[in-house]
């Protein structure tokens, strides 16, 4: 299968940080890169995904997801593969347990306290 189209790059962050981590390849290419703060996309992986996509608009994807943000790619490829047209995994499982006592308790602490704690451990 050919992808064609021009390239754009969606970039998915690791938790507990957010889009602004990648702030330097957001220059990668201008105007077709997307770095979202997933949180606010929803309350699960799936919704992630699928929100995360609505913001592209071609068929020639390459999804970049570190950690969580890997598992939110592979989400993505199992929803629009047609659209894919890579998918780099960084610090990712290829097969995700979700843990959503886990999940809540991140977004807990990032909502009550912010990034700063999570740094400062």
């Amino acid at each position: 299968m050919v992808v064609e189209g021009k390239p754009e790059l969606l970039l998915l962050h690791a938790l507990p940080l957010d889009g602004s981590m990648w702030a330097e390849q957001a220059k990668l290419l201008p105007e077709a890169t997307y770095a979202p703060t997933l949180y606010s996309l929803g309350d699960c992986i799936e919704a992630w995904a699928n929100e995360a996509l609505k913001l592209t608009a071609g068929n020639r994807i390459i999804v970049v997801g570190c950690s969580v943000g890997g598992s939110c790619a592979l989400e993505i490829a199992t929803i629009a593969p047609e659209r894919v047209a890579a998918l780099v995994l960084v610090g990712t499982k290829a097969n995700h347990r979700p843990d959503p006592e886990f999940h809540a308790s991140a977004l807990e602490t990032l909502r009550n306290d912010g990034l700063e704690p999570t740094f400062s451990k």
